[in-house]
């Protein structure tokens, strides 16, 4: 074989594969932007999902409402909880029964003492807890701070009836403030309650979980605002929905206890007055 074949031979093996490098080459200077440009977009979408699960709370990114290590304490402790309140009430009411039983007037007067079916039998009732109450104010006054107390912390209906009755015993003023107190100072033992003992309960429903990180995190959104106080007093004195269930979700959205307290009892003043004045209206019609 001459040279001048050789050297056309060569020229149509090497030319192929040079075209082939330069079209690699082109190819790859030319998608070159297109690859950094997807990766400076997928750069700055994973800065602001960073940013997005920053500016969320770490409790909403957690599956579990629980935002501590401490073991709750276990559920055969509320049962003693609410055995040890009925014993401690129960002694009270005892002691009052006692000192009635020696004096014959106010023995008389205990025995008049039913459930009432009327306005009329409400208001002979409570004229006569009025007169006990005069006799034994300390005892008296004592029994109905467990009571109310109790109501409130176990989620037991029947406040209407008290706050009439706070108000028939110890007076207007006195009854609404007591009531007051004790509506807050219940509903946060309430609150305790709900944390120690309902929290591993509701971490066994994935549904329930959901609901209350959704309502976490629109208490977060008040907190960051500054408007939680105002949320939580337009959910007392507004219907929304019924307050014991409030009582018991307001410790897994992480509403502060001292927070929770004092609107709770400021939420709940105006019923206390309102049930007083149509108590006092009925007891006493307008001609």
């Amino acid at each position: 074989m001459s040279k001048s074949t050789r050297k056309r031979s060569i020229v149509k093996n090497t030319t192929p594969t040079r075209l082939s490098n330069i079209v690699e080459t082109s190819s790859n200077s030319s998608s070159s932007p297109i690859n950094t440009t997807s990766k400076t977009t997928k750069s700055k979408s994973s800065l602001s999902t960073s940013k997005v699960t920053n500016s969320i709370p770490t409790t909403m990114i957690t599956s579990k409402l629980s935002t501590t290590n401490r073991k709750h304490l276990p559920l055969w402790i509320l049962p003693i909880i609410i055995l040890t309140s009925c014993s401690l009430l129960y002694g009270t009411w005892y002691i009052l029964k006692q000192q009635l039983d020696q004096d014959p007037l106010m023995n008389n007067l205990s025995s008049n003492i039913t459930l009432p079916t009327s306005i009329k039998g409400a208001a002979e009732v409570a004229e006569t807890l009025q007169k006990i109450a005069e006799a034994h104010m300390s005892i008296v006054y004592c029994i109905f701070v467990l009571a109310l107390t109790m109501k409130h912390a176990f989620t037991i209906p029947g406040s209407s009836a008290l706050n009439v009755l706070a108000g028939a015993m110890f007076g207007t003023i006195i009854g609404t403030i007591t009531c007051t107190i004790l509506t807050g100072v219940g509903a946060s033992l309430a609150y305790l309650l709900s944390y120690e003992f309902a929290t591993p309960l509701i971490e066994k429903y994935p549904s329930l979980i959901n609901r209350l990180l959704s309502l976490r995190k629109r208490v977060e959104i008040e907190k960051h605002t500054g408007t939680l106080p105002f949320f939580l007093l337009s959910f007392r004195i507004l219907p929304f929905g019924p307050q014991w269930a409030f009582n018991l979700l307001c410790p897994h959205a992480l509403v502060p206890l001292t927070l929770f307290a004092w609107t709770t009892a400021l939420g709940q003043l105006p019923y206390i007055i309102h049930r007083r004045v149509l108590w006092l209206i009925r007891l006493h019609p307008v001609p």
